[in-house]
């Protein structure tokens, strides 16, 4: 097998340490720098907040690699992070076309991602992005012609964000569960604590209760089936 192309899961990765690293300023200045107590509450539950999310999203960023083995006529597509390894074989001929999808509006940054269309309606999203639209549309033409399909430039300028992911998760699904976590932890704290207050936010279980429920949450979004 030769591998065809790998997904930007390292600038990711630093995307979510710096959401972290920033956290982690925020909550050290919120120790140290004199300022209103309440005020200082919730800095730090924004610092801890932050950090959780980098935290969190971190060991969560897929790995994808897509690899071309000519001699069976399939392209393997491995998915890999910190908990799991998978890996989906398709035939060629399952193929219908490969897509440079575009994400972003005309007077905004626009990237471009590339994804393979299957004939069964189904999307893969190789992770491979870039700010150049002229190395995702020639890597698209690249895999089309060893494929033997179609391959679509991304003239077609699509909603903001509607596909945009990290890693292979969607952002709206990212969104969605940290959101459901928050939640959670608001509904556990009122029912096994007592009434909601700043303090609610310090100590470990926040981090550890809607850790658990982001990753729980975003598992089952991941496997509802999307329009």
């Amino acid at each position: 097998m030769t591998l065809f192309t790998k997904s930007n899961s390292r600038t990711t990765k630093l995307l979510f340490l710096a959401f972290a690293g920033l956290g982690i300023v925020v909550y050290f200045c919120a120790k140290t720098l004199t300022i209103d107590p309440e005020k200082a509450m919730q800095v730090l539950w924004l610092g801890r907040l932050l950090i959780a999310f980098g935290a969190i999203g971190w060991p969560l960023v897929d790995a994808v690699s897509v690899w071309v083995d000519e001699k069976t006529k399939t392209l393997v597509i491995q998915k890999k992070n910190l908990f799991r390894t998978t890996s989906n074989v398709v035939p060629f001929a399952h193929v219908e076309q490969i897509r440079t999808l575009r994400m972003g509006r005309s007077k905004g940054p626009v990237v471009y991602q590339l994804v393979i269309d299957l004939k069964n309606s189904q999307q893969i999203k190789t992770g491979r992005w870039s700010l150049d639209q002229s190395e995702i549309v020639s890597e698209a033409e690249s895999l089309a012609l060893i494929v033997g399909s179609n391959a679509q430039s991304g003239l077609v300028v699509h909603p903001v964000n509607s596909n945009l992911t990290i890693g292979s998760f969607p952002v709206n699904q990212m969104a969605l569960a940290f959101v459901i976590s928050l939640a959670i932890y608001a509904i556990w704290y009122r029912c096994q604590v007592g009434i909601w207050c700043s303090a609610m936010w310090f100590g470990t279980a926040p981090i550890f209760i809607i850790g658990f429920s982001f990753i729980a949450c975003l598992n089952i979004l991941r496997r509802i089936p999307r329009q």
